[in-house]
């Protein structure tokens, strides 16, 4: 287990390959996939107190914490075009240290989110929306579930319960202009465990 006090260029790197090593393992385990996200979160917010040897080095570092961003939330489509704004935000630190690596300017640009961060927010809050009327409707399935706890993993990947918090009032808001009040239950239940949020 990552110790927030322990920020070692080897540990960090350890743990880091061990998460790639385990991901095959644990793709059929969505709990684990989330705890897996909440690690990653803090291996990023450790990236900036680790003493790299080289620019190289910390380049690469990124782009494999972009690498597991992207496998995390989306398993299926690990190599296709999926955006992903965690792998998005790592490739992008990546090029900050070795601007020159192509490798990783094309997997930035197969992540990258074609729309700005509001845009994105108002499509999670359809997506939610969308999977709540299903789950209403007795129509749902573990997959919608699995849907919806990514999106959550995601949000608090991005922005913590704050954007949680956010995200969710805005289903709640557009469920109840559409009719449907109970929308926010769903997405409650649905995110329970995830960082701090509880039901």
């Amino acid at each position: 287990m990552w110790q927030s006090s322990s920020y070692s260029r080897e540990k960090l790197l350890m743990f880091l390959n061990n998460e790639l090593r385990s991901l095959d393992s644990s793709r059929d385990d969505p709990e684990e996939m989330i705890a897996a996200l909440g690690r990653h979160r803090r291996y990023v917010d450790a990236m900036p107190e680790v003493h790299f040897n080289s620019a190289h080095e910390t380049a690469e570092t990124w782009a494999k914490l972009g690498d597991l961003a992207q496998q995390l939330l989306y398993p299926e489509q690990a190599a296709l075009e999926a955006p992903c704004l965690p792998a998005a935000e790592c490739y992008t630190e990546a090029l900050r240290h070795a601007p020159e690596r192509a490798d990783i300017q094309q997997r930035l640009a197969r992540v990258k989110p074609p729309r700005d961060r509001k845009s994105q927010e108002q499509q999670w809050t359809q997506q939610l929306l969308s999977l709540a009327q299903k789950a209403k409707a007795a129509r749902t399935l573990e997959e919608d579930r699995a849907e919806a706890r990514r999106i959550g993993s995601e949000l608090n990947w991005l922005g913590g319960m704050d954007l949680m918090r956010k995200v969710a009032h805005q289903v709640q808001e557009l469920g109840r202009s559409s009719g449907f009040s109970d929308a926010l239950g769903f997405v409650e239940r649905w995110w329970s465990g995830i960082g701090d949020w509880r039901s």
